[in-house]
């Protein structure tokens, strides 16, 4: 019985924290953007890149730009 009264004590003081996840997929260039947006509000974002595609020509994110992500 004391250790549940410690367990009621110990989440009820503690604070919820809530954790959102933006991901984006394929590694397109427009989501160099995404890290600009975010920025200010101390977010970050996950990005799922297809690794054969980057730094080829057309729509595809450079490894210069996933190392400034």
């Amino acid at each position: 019985m004391c250790a549940l009264g410690l367990f009621v004590a110990l989440t009820t003081t503690a604070r919820a924290e809530t954790v959102v996840t933006l991901g984006f997929d394929d590694g397109h260039v427009s989501h160099r953007q995404v890290k600009d947006i975010l920025a200010p509000y101390g977010m970050r974002a996950t990005l799922y890149v297809i690794t054969g595609h980057v730094g080829r020509t057309g729509n595809n994110l450079t490894l210069q730009d996933l190392r400034d992500f």
